[in-house]
């Protein structure tokens, strides 16, 4: 499609690329399914609920495993290999721009309330500590 040409470095940097947008894909899936399960059932317990939800993230791998060959395949008869391969890199490209630029947010926003948690706690005044001081500034 692009007339990328097939070397050895260009093949390393695809895989380099793949288990990137691979980690990507993997890591939110489990505390998004703890998150829908608490919200789905909330009489259940969080340790009931945390019990549950890695049974349903290996549901969920397993059978992406076993989907993900049978739409490669589809993909490749329909447009062929390298053709299928380039559409596919296309999208898991598009889904860890969309995933970083969202959880980017989301993570400078937790890193900004940890500061401002800090210096509240770094401001707050300890009454032990103040009158160990007035102790020592009055002798």
């Amino acid at each position: 499609l692009f007339h990328v040409p097939q070397d050895v470095i260009v093949v390393i940097t695809a895989f380099v690329i793949g288990g990137a947008g691979q980690a990507f894909a993997l890591i939110p899936i489990l505390p998004a399914v703890i998150t829908t399960a608490s919200e789905q059932y909330p009489d259940a317990t969080m340790k009931s609920i945390r019990d549950v939800c890695p049974g349903y993230y290996n549901f969920y791998v397993n059978t992406s495993s076993a989907l993900g060959p049978l739409a490669g395949g589809l993909f490749a008869s329909l447009f062929g290999f390298r053709d299928a391969a380039t559409y596919f890199g296309l999208i898991l490209l598009s889904y860890c721009t969309l995933f970083a630029v969202s959880e980017g947010k989301n993570i400078i926003k937790g890193f900004r309330e940890k500061q401002k948690e800090a210096k509240d706690e770094k401001n707050k005044s300890d009454p032990v500590k103040e009158k160990l001081l007035e102790d020592c500034y009055l002798k």
